[in-house]
């Protein structure tokens, strides 16, 4: 009855006469009358909160509350009702979190590299060696004992699997770094099981790093004896991995000379190696004689670079060339350093290319520039123009292909390096050593031919005859390497068998002059004709 009005008056005259008087007359009114007043206006409460909270809560939540309810009723005391349900508040915290991972990804095995971006196959040797010797362990968040037993007990079933698959030492875990960019901190627990794990890891001759390690974290870190030396404690993630990768070049030298010792013929392979990769940075992007027909350096031209001094383009520039690197390095960043202010507190840069690396990628495809490019050490970059470019592809197209080929072969392992994808089985050989082994696979064939059998006494040996240009080619290509070319020309040491194979410079110059003026020899071979004397 929304009209009628009595009802109210008589609750309110009530409320007037307790309030100015006593209430000693409610205990005229029958039990029963009482009983069902509070019963109620606490069903309403029940009604609201407890049943209508089931909407809301989950059904582990709900049973909880129902829990903490009958204990109250049952034991007919709030205390215990209270103390339940903080044990249960405890133990739901501890169970919810210790779900929660204290780590962006399971810590596994993964060639994460740093921002250098070596030669090809320097790059394959760090990619293959620190896919078994490195884990590392993203932390994130505050780190709590349940959550961070998880990841121990993953750790620790990785050392144990290699000794009871029992892997060789060098083939073993050797790095652990743990990259504290995105974690808030731990409790004292975590730090005494993270301190088990250390001394762990050092019997079995695992070295643990911590990365973007601030000052707090790196005060615990020395209390705690999670860090006993200062090499322990690096500045960010991008740091702790370029020392490793030294570390493993540093080996990666050390078993090479043993390889050298070996045999001559491993030491006079690697002295040819080194020669050319000294002159030329040509050795990664012309895998086939073919792609080598011609004179490269007609169509590109060289540039020196200064360290921290020199800058190469900026975002969003046209007509910058393509760039190979020869000596020296040349770091992108995403903002411009401030060059009166040292190396060391420049922002970390996306990415620092050395020898065999193209920059400037986009160019190819008619695209601006990205980043500042700022060289770091002197050297040498060579470049492409757009006329360049064009010649190239008018006079030598297989030779453009090969280049346009490697670039895109670097953009490829750019892109796998950035997203991290890891391929099951894949090799990390390089595509120049597979193609050596296609080689040696040949020259097994050619020999079980009787390919390089000695001649026969009394039987001349027979060699097909090389075509003018190519032999014109070879001379520049001698003249260029050897700096005593001209005196080995005249004395008739030559490369292949000297004047009997390819004859004194005059004839060959006289050859070439000799050419029929009908048939158009090829830009190659005219400036073979001019340089044969030069050289």
């Amino acid at each position: 009855n929304a009209h009628d009005r009595r009802g109210g008056l008589v609750y309110a005259f009530l409320c007037a006469a307790t309030f100015f008087t006593t209430i000693e007359h409610f205990n005229f009114l029958p039990r029963f009358f009482l009983s069902t007043l509070l019963f109620f206006a606490g069903a309403g409460f029940v009604c609201e909160n407890l049943w209508g909270s089931r909407k809301y809560l989950s059904f582990s939540e709900w049973m909880q509350i129902l829990l903490i309810l009958a204990v109250f009723i049952l034991a007919n005391d709030l205390l215990y009702a209270v103390l339940v349900g903080i044990i249960l508040t405890c133990a739901d915290f501890i169970l919810t979190y210790a779900a929660v991972p204290c780590v962006l990804a399971p810590p596994q095995r993964r060639a994460e590299t740093s921002c250098v971006r070596r030669a090809p196959m320097w790059q394959s040797t760090v990619t293959h060696v620190l896919d078994r010797w490195l884990v590392v362990v993203r932390l994130k968040g505050f780190i709590f004992f349940a959550s961070a037993q998880t990841l121990v007990d993953q750790i620790r079933e990785i050392m144990a699997e290699e000794v009871r698959n029992e892997v060789p030492q060098f083939r073993r875990l050797h790095v652990i770094v743990f990259d504290c960019k995105l974690m808030d901190g731990m409790d004292a627990s975590t730090a005494k099981l993270l301190r088990k794990l250390t001394n762990e890891a050092a019997e079995s001759k695992v070295k643990v790093l911590w990365s973007t390690v601030w000052d707090s974290l790196e005060e615990r870190l020395r209390t705690q004896e999670l860090v006993v030396k200062d090499s322990q404690i690096l500045s960010d993630i991008d740091e702790a991995l370029h020392s490793i990768e030294d570390y493993v070049l540093e080996c990666r030298l050390r078993l090479q000379e043993h390889w050298i010792k070996l045999h001559p013929t491993f030491a006079l392979q690697q002295e040819i190696m080194l020669s050319q990769m000294k002159f030329e940075p040509f050795k990664d992007v012309f895998l086939e004689e073919t792609a080598r027909r011609g004179c490269p350096w007609r169509y590109c031209t060289g540039t020196s670079m200064k360290q921290f001094t020199s800058l190469l383009w900026s975002p969003g520039e046209m007509n910058v060339p393509l760039f190979l690197v020869h000596t020296g390095a040349v770091a992108l960043f995403r903002e411009l350093p401030d060059i009166d202010s040292p190396a060391s507190m420049w922002a970390a840069p996306v990415a620092l290319y050395r020898q065999g690396w193209f920059l400037n990628q986009e160019s190819i495809i008619f695209l601006p520039t990205r980043f500042y490019a700022v060289a770091t050490e002197d050297g040498e970059l060579i470049s492409w123009s757009r006329e360049q470019w064009r010649a190239m592809q008018k006079e030598r197209p297989r030779m453009l292909m090969e280049i346009t080929r490697s670039v895109m072969k670097q953009q490829a392992r750019e892109k796998e390096r950035i997203d991290q994808v890891t391929v099951p089985g894949k090799s990390h050989m390089t595509e120049e050593l597979h193609m050596r082994l296609q080689h040696i696979r040949v020259a097994r064939a050619l020999a079980s031919m009787g390919f390089y059998e000695e001649p026969v006494g009394g039987k001349a040996a027979y060699l097909p005859p090389l075509p003018t240009s190519l032999k014109l080619d070879l001379r520049i290509a001698f003249a260029t390497f050897c700096s005593e070319a001209q005196g080995d020309l005249e004395s008739g040491r030559d490369i292949g068998h000297g004047k009997e194979h390819f004859g004194d410079l005059s004839s060959i110059t006289e050859r070439c002059r000799g050419v029929d003026a009908t048939h158009d020899p090829g830009p190659d071979l005219r400036m073979s004709a001019k340089l044969a004397p030069k050289a």
